[in-house]
């Protein structure tokens, strides 16, 4: 079955910007050991947010704080208490 070819407007057209404008470029440009030199909870190895977020808080004083607040772009924050 043939499929009509999905083409996208230009970078132009859009209102709001897409945040990766070019897959290619970004994709030739990634540096995992570039990367891991600015996380340094990253392990070159493994990213595990469940556990960086919530398991090892677990025995913390932490442990009954919010793992993670969601901030949206006009700076709304959830959860909201």
């Amino acid at each position: 079955m043939a499929y009509e070819t999905i083409r996208k407007p230009p970078l132009d057209g859009f209102r709001v910007k897409p945040n990766l404008q070019d897959y290619q470029a970004a994709r030739q440009e990634l540096s995992w050991s570039g990367l891991s030199a600015e996380l340094d909870w990253f392990d070159d190895e493994h990213l595990n947010l469940a556990h960086i977020c919530v398991d090892a808080h677990l025995t913390t004083e932490r442990r009954d704080k919010p793992a993670m607040i969601w901030e949206g772009k006009k700076g709304e924050l959830l959860p909201r208490k």
